[in-house]
């Protein structure tokens, strides 16, 4: 098993007509990623127009796990579009789901790949109780040592954060698409403009009723509130942990115009003041095509840089052109079939393994160079420390002699007596002093000689 891809700070854009491919591409990667990886990943389907048999024979193999996002709000009228589409982004999951289509029941609870936990330690440093949140933290008996143990007198309270149960195998996530999920919100901004929700500028027309159902249009203001807001969905797509390769979003392509008013070509989102700075949002902008070669062959290209159609500009690019590594595009012959050599090169995993090839040769060059380099030091995420257990006291017995003994425990340090410098060692004999001559005194009496016995033979 290989390690984490690089560039999963980053995001990839698919941008492409419908039928391009990119659907087909987005499947080609998710085997990359359980091929190499042996991860599975999940794929969060937008457009209506669904997906084909090479994506659904991943699902059935269990490999990509689908969900259809908008069968949360069928019709729209929850006014759920905003609110799941920044939700799927983090990463959350249905916690109801049929795995073989991806429906979903309406207003599903969404999973957060993340779990939080607090966990309650007693004055032991036994786990005393663990829950998700700080409010459950009750008083209780430790398990272990039985020591009632309250929030405010614990030892400590940890936060640990690990992957749910549902998201430890996942390695990548898929979202089909972008153009889709911006067209979901503008119809919920038409929703609550039906409803009085919205202030501001007046739309160009009032809701209308039908049916007993009433409808509405948003205005330009709402229009600008859909753009920020997919932005934001990249930047969530990024953060997600525990991804092994980076995350990827599909969008159509729309002829709009830059700031200069020069006509570009680039992704698709509500309106198109956007249309050339989307590409700015992520690392790598791709754009699958069936074209004509000069040879007359029909071919299936995923053009990995900027490309001119009519001498206007299609806003590809990649992360990966100082190492001379990746070509302009990549070609398979468009009536090839997946037993025949299809998706060997039109494929996003040979992307990746391109990139990689890129980012070692521009790593070796520049170790031949810098030889004294200092290199990337790995450090260890630091892990709070908890405090040592107090070590109970130890009751000293009682002596069964008639010269007591000394028990230490942990919290007895020996006294310190101090010696005097005259004093003899207990180690060395003593020396035998000169002895004085006796003076009688009314009380003195005169020093004998030692008594010397006799050895017995």
């Amino acid at each position: 098993m290989s390690t984490p891809w690089q560039q999963t700070n980053s995001a990839i854009l698919l941008m492409g007509d419908t039928g391009s491919g990119k659907t087909s591409l987005l499947a080609t990667y998710f085997a990359w990623v359980w091929e190499k990886f042996k991860k599975i990943s999940l794929y969060y389907a937008f457009d209506a127009g669904g997906f084909g048999d090479l994506m659904q024979a991943l699902v059935g193999l269990g490999i990509v796990r689908i969900y259809r996002v908008r069968t949360r709000d069928v019709d729209g009228r929850k006014g759920l579009a905003t609110g799941t589409c920044a939700l799927v982004t983090q990463g959350q999951w249905p916690a109801e789901i049929n795995p073989l289509t991806g429906d979903a029941p309406p207003e599903v609870s969404l999973l957060r790949p993340v779990e939080t936990w607090h966990v309650m330690y007693c004055k032991n440093s036994h786990i005393a109780k663990k829950a998700m949140s700080t409010d459950l933290l009750t008083p209780a008996p430790c398990p272990t040592c039985k020591a009632l143990t309250k929030k405010d007198d614990c030892l400590k309270v940890v936060t640990e954060r690990q992957l749910s149960a549902h998201y430890a195998d996942v390695g990548a996530v898929g979202f089909d698409g972008l153009t889709s999920m911006s067209d979901w919100c503008m119809s919920d901004m038409g929703v609550r403009h039906a409803k009085n929700e919205l202030g501001g500028e007046k739309a160009s027309m009032n809701p209308i009723m039908s049916s007993g159902l009433v409808f509405g249009q948003g205005n330009r203001a709402t229009v600008g509130f859909v753009q920020n807001r997919a932005q934001d969905w990249i930047y969530n797509a990024i953060a997600i942990p525990g991804l092994v390769a980076p995350p990827v979003f599909t969008a159509l392509v729309l002829r709009g115009s830059d700031e200069g008013g020069l006509p570009i070509y680039g992704p698709k989102i509500a309106g198109q003041a956007k249309t050339a700075e989307v590409p700015s949002w992520f690392g790598n902008v791709l754009e699958p095509a069936t074209v004509t070669t000069e040879d007359l062959k029909s071919v299936r290209r995923l053009h990995l840089t900027r490309w001119m159609e009519n001498n206007i500009p299609h806003l590809c690019k990649n992360r990966y052109q100082a190492s001379g590594v990746l070509p302009d595009y990549l070609d398979d012959p468009a009536e090839a079939k997946i037993d025949s050599g299809a998706f060997t090169e039109f494929n996003l995993g040979k992307f990746m393994e391109l990139t990689k090839e890129a980012e070692l040769k521009v790593t070796r060059v520049y170790a031949e160079k810098f030889k004294t380099a200092p290199g990337l030091k790995k450090e260890t995420p630091a892990t709070p420390a908890l405090p040592a257990a107090p070590v109970p006291r130890v009751k000293t017995p009682q002596a069964q002699a008639q010269q007591p003994q000394l028990v230490l425990t942990p919290e007895v340090t020996p006294p310190v007596i101090p010696v005097a410098p005259s004093a003899p060692s207990s180690l060395t004999p003593p020396t035998p002093a000169p002895q004085p001559a006796a003076v009688a005194t009314g009380s003195a009496r005169p020093t004998r000689p030692p008594v010397v016995l006799p050895r017995r033979k």
